[in-house]
């Protein structure tokens, strides 16, 4: 009896004791949230709730906790917990639609954000978020209205901004799409996904000196972004410029899922520079990534022996028969083994495949072949 009491007067010390602390509990399970410490964060707020189970800030973050650990539909349940003690809390709201529309259901976040809306309709994050929605329907006007209509309510909003300068970029409209993005850089001149969206639209009219601009800008803010240490390679290397293919891919090429074609592009490079050995060894390391591409097996036959390179050139041409370079690669072989017959054979072969200029090769070898 004296155990059971003893117990119970020890519960309700524990229970005053987190009361009379919840601001340092509160602080802590946050703390763990921004270390990703997701469970020890899910104790914390459990611990408050026991004290308290009405406890909004403690049932916010214990959503978030399960959120982030992928458990949505607990999440949830929480939140909603939220909304029936406080029917007008826009965070409870907010998170709501955001789970729905992140994971489960567009057309349901639709309704969540519409009664934040009709709750609170100065509220500039609603709009924003509608249209992420209704971009990703595929409703362009839609989307465009609510992101003005955002930026109506907050005018240094940048999420709308960007928002607007991706819809545009999708749909084509890259003028509208650039005027939208510099309004981002404005606001804050080191967002990198506005750098990268002008850079990329730049780089879709082929405008390489400012494409260069945009992502050397992000470079500058952040040394090893992929996209833009990538995108700077692929514009050095169509400008043979093979010393900054060089500098930018061998930023990438230790990372993880490197794309075969940085291995490429490295190893074209190299062996532009007459470095052929490490030529050979990044088409290697190209064809152990991806093996179904004929250009790995063509650029590695021209810095093999000779006795190796018919058989690299022969299976470029059965991964694609009709792939011209692969045709001409052999045409070239046999020319310079002297085989005549095998090489007139694949001058053919080429000129079926629309290369026009092997015709007068061809006229000349029959014109030999007549001697």
């Amino acid at each position: 009896m004296f155990e059971k009491l003893f117990s119970k007067l020890n519960y309700f010390k524990i229970k005053d004791s987190i009361k009379a602390n919840v601001d340092y509990y509160l602080g802590l399970g946050e703390e763990y949230l921004s270390k990703e410490s997701y469970d020890k964060a899910i104790d914390i707020y459990k611990m408050i709730l026991s004290a308290n189970k009405y406890n909004t800030e403690a049932l916010l973050g214990l959503a978030k906790a399960l959120e982030l650990k992928g458990e949505y539909n607990l999440s949830l349940e929480k939140l909603f917990l939220v909304i029936r003690n406080n029917p007008r809390n826009i965070t409870a709201f907010l998170a709501i639609a955001n789970i729905y529309k992140n994971y489960i259901d567009l057309q349901k976040s639709v309704k969540f954000y519409e009664k934040i809306l009709f709750i609170k309709p100065d509220n500039y994050l609603a709009p924003f978020y509608l249209g992420e929605v209704y971009q990703k329907l595929s409703d362009y006007s839609k989307a465009q209205e609510c992101y003005l209509d955002s930026i109506n309510l907050h005018n240094d909003n940048i999420k709308a901004y960007r928002g607007l300068a991706e819809l545009y970029f999708k749909y084509g409209e890259y003028d509208k799409a650039v005027i939208n993005y510099q309004k981002v850089l404005e606001l804050y001149n080191k967002d990198i996904d506005a750098l990268i969206g002008i850079a990329n639209i730049y780089l879709e009219k082929d405008n390489y000196e400012l494409a260069q601009h945009y992502f050397k800008k992000v470079v500058e803010f952040s040394p090893n972004n992929f996209d833009a240490n990538f995108q700077l390679g692929r514009i050095a290397f169509k400008l043979y410029h093979s010393d900054d293919v060089i500098t930018y891919l061998k930023k990438l090429e230790n990372g993880t899922n490197v794309p075969s074609s940085i291995y490429y592009f490295m190893g074209v490079s190299y062996k532009r520079k007459g470095l052929r050995s490490i030529a050979r060894d990044y088409f290697k390391k190209a064809i152990n990534i991806k093996n179904d591409i004929p250009e790995y097996y063509i650029e590695l036959s021209n810095l093999v022996e000779q006795s190796n390179k018919l058989e690299l050139l022969e299976y470029a041409l059965k991964l694609d028969p009709s792939n011209l370079i692969s045709v001409t690669a052999l045409a070239e072989y046999y020319g310079e083994i002297g085989e005549k017959t095998k090489e007139l054979y694949y001058l053919k072969q080429a000129e079926k495949l629309g290369d026009k200029n092997v015709h007068g090769e061809i006229k000349k070898m029959k014109k030999q072949s007549e001697v």
